[in-house]
C-alpha cells in the first residue's frame, strides 16, 4: 500500500510514512501563548505523564515531546520578560 502525504512525500513504507508525518508534527507551531502559567504548568505535568507512560522510542511521544517545548519556551520568555521587561522588534 502506497502512503501520500499532502506535502508530496510517498512510500509503501509504514514506519517511514509515520516518522515523515512526525516531523510535520515538530515544525507545527503549538501556540500556548493564551494559557495561564498554572495552565502551561498543569498540562507540563499531564504531558511528562504520558511520556512515562508511552513506551521508549514510540511515536506517540514525538507531538508530546512537541509540546513539551513549546510549554517550556512559553515559561521561560514570560520568565525572561518578568525579569528584563517585554522585548520589543527593533527596526
Amino acid at each position: 500500500m502506497i502512503h501520500q502525504c499532502p506535502c508530496g512525500f510517498a512510500t509503501d513504507d509504514q514506519l517511514w510514512f509515520t516518522s515523515h508525518q512526525a516531523q510535520h508534527v515538530l515544525k507545527r507551531d503549538h501556540d500556548v501563548s493564551a494559557m495561564t502559567v498554572d495552565e502551561l504548568e498543569r498540562a507540563r505535568r499531564d504531558l511528562q505523564a504520558s511520556l512515562a507512560l508511552a513506551r521508549p522510542g514510540s511515536m506517540t511521544s514525538v507531538p508530546v515531546m512537541a509540546r513539551v517545548r513549546a510549554i517550556d519556551k512559553e515559561l521561560a520568555q514570560r520568565t525572561k520578560e518578568s525579569i528584563h521587561g517585554p522585548s520589543w522588534p527593533r527596526s
